[in-house]
């Protein structure tokens, strides 16, 4: 795997100057090619994005189950396309670990009113991963004077050291567990994690964009024990398949400025009664009197927003089923237009414009098609979205195609129609696609069947 760093700057071009040795010769490196190193500051600091809140030093967040073997004995609660809600987070160091905390709280701790200080109260720990706090400096010999060799430097106390070589395989829990914290009992009680692997050129950082990502493969055995039973089928019995691998995609986002404005829905709004008005539901406590409260928000795309919604064919995406969006595109921005919205969609590949984007970033919408029918367990189609629990705008989302269960409910159709009386297909057409086939009103059509 690539060495990677975020924003590892090094002092070097003011330092080799002084030290002719070093400037007549180059840098030999001493650090491991596999060594994923992080700037403690870029991860704890301030959102640098334009017109971002200066106060901000926190993180958008989720996970996504992007792939899975087949067949997948995991397939209840692990399958590809189940992503997490979007969290609020932020990042802290501690001596041998970068953990991730909550960046929500019930109560607020107002500086103005010393009679809700919290100081008794802990920040609540989501995940962690080891990893050690380094400096990254040319070896100095013993009389101080410095070498050509870059090499990891661990002479200072490690809170004062700037960089953390972050070991992500080494996690507190399964990455299940960022989904549902129930869910990890639930896939345990089946099978059990045995190993856990970063993927290799899997880490990402975007400077300019504060996008950071990684992909976790977790290998789970079946466990025998169980008595749920739930965790495997005729399929990987058949097969005598007792593992399943299930490969997680960790997103991290700090978006810019937005001129999107929170809608805020009163408990006896209207907009309650509107079928497909989707929330975000933010509980907190209030101080006085100790009574939970919520304040609920409209989850909507951006309104006011300039540019279309993209949603992304995913790599292997067929291209027999692009035109059918092309037609959703017209139709829905043409519905858009008539209503007077600004909203837009529109649909490209993975790949536009020179951008390789993959399954599971927070920042894209896709559009995914499954084609292995055995690494999930029957679905139609998942569209999950993404928004900011602090505002309800939708940054993304993903519609999942399942060909499972394309197929399985099409079978379903054309079985029926068979058995109870159906029209078969007229001989002259026997060959024609069924959506090119003319029925009578008030008839049905059903498959040819084979002599």
């Amino acid at each position: 795997m690539k060495s990677h760093s975020i924003k590892l700057t090094l002092t070097l071009c003011a330092a080799l100057p002084l030290f002719s040795c070093v400037d007549h010769r180059p840098i030999r490196s001493g650090l491991r090619n596999e060594s994923i190193y992080v700037d403690k500051t870029v991860l704890t600091g301030l959102n640098p994005k334009p017109g971002a809140d200066n106060t901000d030093n926190g993180w958008l967040f989720k996970v996504t189950v992007v792939k899975a073997s087949s067949p997948n004995i995991a397939g209840d609660y692990a399958f590809p396309g189940l992503e997490s809600d979007t969290k609020y987070v932020h990042f802290r160091f501690r001596e041998e670990s970068l953990q991730m905390l909550d960046g929500r709280q019930l109560q607020k701790d107002d500086p103005n009113n010393p009679n809700d200080n919290l100081s008794s109260s802990a920040e609540r720990l989501m995940m962690e991963f080891g990893g050690q706090h380094v400096d990254i400096k040319l070896r100095e010999g013993l009389d101080g004077e410095r070498t050509n060799f870059l090499e990891e430097n661990t002479e200072q106390p490690w809170q004062q050291r700037q960089t953390f070589r972050v070991d992500f395989e080494k996690t507190d829990l399964d990455p299940i567990t960022a989904l549902a914290w129930y869910y990890g009992d639930f896939l345990h009680d089946c099978a059990r994690p045995m190993s856990t692997t970063l993927l290799p050129d899997s880490f990402e950082y975007d400077p300019a964009d504060q996008y950071m990502s990684f992909v976790l493969e977790v290998n789970y055995q079946l466990n025998l024990l169980s008595q749920l039973g739930v965790c495997y089928d005729l399929v990987s019995l058949a097969s005598g398949v007792g593992g399943a691998t299930v490969q997680y995609r960790f997103s991290f986002y700090r978006p810019g400025a937005t001129n999107f404005v929170p809608e805020v829905i009163a408990e006896k709004d209207p907009v309650n009664k509107k079928y497909g008005a989707f929330q975000i539901m933010n509980i907190y406590q209030d101080g006085e009197t100790g009574l939970l409260g919520a304040k609920s928000l409209l989850q909507r795309w951006n309104p006011n927003r300039e540019e279309p919604v993209v949603f992304y064919f995913a790599e292997g995406f067929p291209e027999r089923f692009k035109p059918m969006f092309t037609e959703i595109k017209e139709a829905t921005n043409r519905a858009l237009t008539d209503s007077g919205a600004k909203l837009r969609f529109d649909f490209k590949n993975f790949d536009a414009d020179g951008i390789n984007r993959k399954f599971g970033d927070l920042r894209y919408s896709f559009v995914v098609w499954h084609q292995d029918i055995e690494t999930t367990r029957g679905l139609l189609g998942y569209g999950p979205s993404s928004s900011d629990p602090r505002t309800g705008e939708v940054l993304s989302a993903n519609l999942n195609l399942y060909n499972i269960g394309m197929d399985y409910y099409r079978f379903l159709v054309e079985d029926y129609n068979s058995t109870f009386g159906g029209a078969q297909k007229p001989a002259d057409q026997a060959s024609t696609p069924w959506e090119q086939i003319t029925c009578t009103p008030g008839s049905s059509t059903a498959p040819r069947t084979q002599a």
